[in-house]
């Protein structure tokens, strides 16, 4: 079994927009948020998906879903009130997964940013299929390219060495469980949840993602997504 946390819970400010960027359209009857969605339904890689939403939204955001994926709500999509940063709101999605009986918890966890909606789908099952298999972690990631330098200093630092990573991760749930309450005594605030898992002792495969999986940022960035997602 494998349980998934999108979040998608930002005010999205950096695009200028009325609403927050998860939540324009990007054709006439699909959300940019449903993008993501639709891959993971259409991959049958999950028992229950968690949407972790901006706290304004989510009675929207329930009816949207009540509306156009019908007998899904409640049953094997459940919305939730985000938090103040990405980091609260992922916990605030894995800690609505240990309400469960621990006997139903999954074998997996897949964590996913909602605005990342380029992820190919045969790479997500491997990863669940592959994280199921050798109990150890699976993150995406892209080479970094151009020039990368620290407002701080003066040095240029050697592309070659650095990753971007991407979403979706997924990671074996008991191990990820332990990373949590090892993360929790310590009291930080990780950029990731694959910077908790392995700051925590869990062991990450990394495995190359798709250029195309960027994060949608700025406005641009959702008209390129229009233009890719109306002429698949």
């Amino acid at each position: 079994m494998n349980d998934v946390i999108i979040t998608m819970a930002g005010k999205g400010t950096r695009t200028n927009k009325e609403v927050p960027k998860q939540f324009l359209k990007v054709s006439q009857d699909k959300y940019l948020f449903e993008i993501s969605l639709d891959k993971f339904i259409r991959t049958g890689c999950y028992r229950k998906i968690i949407l972790v939403v901006n706290p304004e939204y989510v009675e929207w955001v329930k009816n949207r879903i009540s509306n156009n994926y019908p007998g899904k709500l409640g049953r094997l999509i459940t919305v939730i009130p985000g938090g103040d940063t990405a980091q609260h709101s992922r916990i605030l999605g894995f800690e609505s997964l240990l309400t469960d009986e621990e006997s139903l918890w999954p074998n997996t966890v897949t964590f996913h940013d909602g605005v990342r909606v380029g992820f190919d789908e045969n790479l997500l099952t491997f990863m669940i299929n592959n994280c199921r298999f050798n109990s150890t972690a699976y993150v995406p990631y892209i080479p970094a390219t151009g020039t990368l330098r620290l407002d701080s200093d003066k040095v240029v630092y050697t592309k070659d060495k650095y990753m971007r990573l991407q979403t979706p991760m997924v990671f074996p749930f008991y191990q990820f469980y332990g990373c949590y309450n090892k993360a929790k005594d310590k009291g930080i605030e990780y950029q990731t949840a694959s910077d908790l898992y392995e700051d925590n002792s869990g062991l990450v495969n990394y495995v190359m993602g798709n250029r195309l999986n960027f994060k949608v940022t700025f406005a641009e960035d959702i008209d390129v997504v229009r233009l890719l997602y109306n002429h698949e």
